[in-house]
């Protein structure tokens, strides 16, 4: 938790280093890239737990693993809705939102050296792992050792030049005191009118996306509030917050080693690859899927998060004048992740590879583009026809009959929702 002196530095710190809209604006882009590329990692451990007996579990296994994969999917939604959180107060001070970030995992010192961002399926390993990143500031939790990055160096903070610097933290709830101390210096400088620009109507409501913590930001003091629900929920949360995210993956942790200790077999997860690529990767570590059955349903997988992103972005460009286009894109949205889920649980049971001897996984490949569309385009029209093309390439997919019927009536009701 921060103390009165860790307040002050934040404080001091911010205010040295957010010195125009510019600057706040590339803090926020950052902001909206960890909430993102923490999201993508969270979601691929959920997504690697086994499911049913047939995955050698007893019944009352399957009863517990089934909660974990629970709470931590609430973890998901609540990152889901931070992400939306940031693209709030981005669009708050005039910008359109940033929904853009580098490909997993991500490279040593694009983020401070003590956050390394890596897709591992769920194990003890993992759980130390996002206890760390998770933990509150002034802790002295350390990070699993199959993440730490000895190398990595502190990033070197410029203060006083034009170009923004990006900063230096040891804890993302450390980086939003940054955040929330520079942007009141810098209202109390330009004035909240002049800092607070855009519109109420660009932003997504709580009522829009049933994200009851999720604020409509005008003004400092909401802004304000809304970077606390994101430190609090999750991101550096007061230790006594039991309902956060850093509460949440001890408790799963602490249950994990119960049930080793009584049956040291018990295995929750399945074989998944660390780190998957769906391209010949550059660098080492990489498991590239590339079996005849995985790469096709790894694709598919990509191309649907990626129409999620869209459907997404295309959200913050409406006008008022398309008001009852936002709920048929945010419902594409949320449909989109559900058909990722399915997806995601065909691949984890595919094999990678012929080398490697681990299960493919989604890997959240972004595009170079993520942009909407242009003011003038049938949205619906565009969107509908990256529906269809996705749909084309179902019947060649390798898994049951079942979950493809359920998949092809999915997207077509997606589909027909953008017909209206």
């Amino acid at each position: 938790m921060f103390t009165m002196r860790n307040m002050e530095i934040a404080n001091e710190a911010g205010k040295r280093l957010i010195r125009s809209r510019e600057h706040l604006l590339h803090m926020l882009a950052e902001a909206s890239e960890l909430e993102h590329n923490l999201l993508c990692s969270y979601l691929y451990a959920a997504f690697s737990l086994k499911t049913d007996g047939t995955e050698e579990l007893t019944n009352d296994e399957v009863l517990v693993v089934n909660r974990w994969r629970r709470q931590l999917m609430r973890v998901c939604i609540e990152e889901m809705g931070h992400l939306a959180q940031v693209a709030n107060l981005m669009a708050a001070v005039g910008s359109r939102p940033h929904f853009d970030r580098p490909n997993l995992p991500v490279s040593p010192g694009y983020h401070p050296a003590g956050i390394q961002v890596a897709l591992a399926p769920f194990s003890l390993d993992t759980l130390d792992h996002f206890i760390y990143l998770e933990r509150p500031e002034g802790s002295n939790i350390q990070d699993a050792a199959s993440f730490a990055v000895p190398t990595a160096k502190p990033r070197e903070t410029e203060y006083g030049v034009l170009m923004p610097s990006a900063p230096d933290y040891a804890t993302v709830g450390g980086f939003y005191g940054l955040l929330e101390s520079g942007m009141e210096a810098l209202a109390a400088e330009v004035g909240e009118r002049n800092l607070f620009v855009g519109s109420k109507w660009s932003q997504l409501s709580s009522q829009e996306v049933n994200s009851p913590d999720l604020k409509v930001v005008s003004d400092l003091r909401s802004a304000k509030q809304a970077i606390q629900m994101v430190i609090v929920q999750g991101e550096g949360a007061p230790a006594e917050a039991n309902a956060s995210h850093f509460e949440a993956f001890k408790q799963v942790r602490s249950e994990y080693v119960r049930l080793i200790a009584g049956r040291s077999a018990f295995t929750p997860a399945r074989n998944v690859a660390r780190n998957p690529v769906m391209r010949r990767p550059l660098a080492e570590n990489r498991v590239h899927v590339t079996s005849a059955a995985a790469a096709p349903v790894l694709d598919a997988a990509n191309a649907v998060y990626s129409l999620m992103l869209r459907s997404l972005t295309a959200t913050y460009d409406l006008d008022q004048g398309r008001a009852a286009l936002r709920p048929v894109l945010v419902g594409l949205s949320f449909g989109l992740m559900h058909v990722l889920m399915q997806l995601s649980d065909v691949l984890t049971q595919l094999p990678a590879n012929d080398e490697d001897g681990v299960n493919a996984g989604v890997t959240f490949a972004m595009l170079r583009s993520t942009e909407g569309f242009g003011p003038d385009v049938e949205v619906r029209a565009l969107l509908g026809q990256r529906l269809s093309r996705i749909l084309d390439e179902l019947p060649r997919l390798s898994m049951s009959e079942r979950t493809r019927s359920s998949i092809v009536e999915n997207l077509r009701k997606l589909g027909v929702s953008l017909e209206g």
